[in-house]
């Protein structure tokens, strides 16, 4: 009975360390103060110029820099494929649009 409920702690741990990372990755995103240009599509631009991200609807694509691609997945263990989803998923929820794809432009080009 002990090891059992020793083994339910574990796993509300670990669910609620997920929750947390997952919390910390989007506050992550989000940190950056970026201003949003152009109509047909979503440039995110941060403080100093810098394009970090462009959205294309035509597409439902979404480009983002080498430096986010692999800050990010560096910063929290992840596979390449893991953290471009990862951002598909956050850029759709904070713009409300619908991401297809995510490429490292950097790597597309």
């Amino acid at each position: 009975m002990g090891f059992l409920f020793i083994f339910v702690f574990i796993l509300d741990i670990l669910m609620i360390k997920e929750t947390r990372i997952d919390q910390i990755m989007c506050e992550y995103l989000n940190g950056p103060k970026y201003s949003v240009e152009n109509e047909d599509e979503i440039f995110l631009i941060d403080g100093e110029g810098t394009h970090h991200f462009n959205y294309r609807p035509q597409y439902n694509n979404l480009l983002i820099s080498n430096e986010v691609a692999f800050g990010f997945i560096g910063m929290f263990g992840l596979t390449l494929d893991e953290g471009l989803d990862y951002v598909g998923g956050w850029f759709e929820d904070k713009f409300d649009v619908k991401v297809s794809s995510v490429i490292n432009w950097d790597i597309w080009n």
